[in-house]
């Protein structure tokens, strides 16, 4: 019913709530996390992560992840990410956003689920935060996460996001039940490559 009336007011902005090219890099995630249980999804700034982590987070919710069981998690300490992630999402996720400085609120949702199963979880900016001592890293082990075998066990599937995952796709790539996603870039999308040939980007006045 929410996606629907999302749908609806998108199209009344003459927007679309998630577009072509996300659906079809959203269908891709799905259908690998029908074998895997992490992804991760390389994609440039700015290309639309966002839209697919929607779609993804609907299609899966469809199957066998419990619809409550969705979160969007971030290392950074971003509040504007809070609120734009908040605007994006359905309105029944908008309380399972958690940025590094909530992430122990995030840590003890989860350990205070009666069945800790059937979970869907996205990683934004997965590069930020994420070594065994940092936030991130701590609350991802302490929850048993970095465990493929704990993952495949309770049905926990873990969508990983960034432009640069740098160490996050060194870690991943020794697990068995790992792939990484990276979408062409459309001719529309405009680059920071792009605004540089422009001249689009000045030094900053003193």
């Amino acid at each position: 019913k929410e996606w629907s009336e999302e749908k609806e007011k998108a199209n009344c902005n003459n927007t679309k709530l998630v577009f072509d090219d996300q659906k079809k890099v959203g269908e891709q995630i799905v259908r690998v996390f029908k074998k895997k249980d992490l992804v991760t999804l390389c994609a440039p700034p700015q290309w639309g992560k966002t839209g697919v982590s929607l779609y993804v987070s609907y299609k899966m919710a469809k199957k066998k992840i419990k619809p409550e069981n969705v979160f969007f998690i971030t290392g950074m300490s971003d509040r504007s990410w809070v609120s734009q992630t908040k605007e994006r999402v359905l309105p029944m996720w908008r309380k399972n956003v958690y940025h590094r400085n909530t992430l122990h609120k995030f840590k003890q949702k989860i350990q205070e689920m009666k069945e800790k199963k059937n979970i869907l979880i996205f990683i934004d900016e997965c590069h930020l935060a994420n070594k065994k001592d940092h936030t991130l890293g701590e609350v991802i082990e302490d929850l048993h996460f970095n465990n493929s075998h704990y993952l495949s066990l309770k049905n926990i599937k873990i969508l990983q996001i960034s432009a640069t995952p740098s160490n996050s796709l060194i870690d991943a790539s020794g697990w068995s039940n790992h792939e990484v996603v990276c979408p062409k870039v459309g001719k529309g999308y405009v680059s920071f490559e792009t605004i540089l040939k422009e001249k689009r980007i000045y030094n900053t006045k003193n």
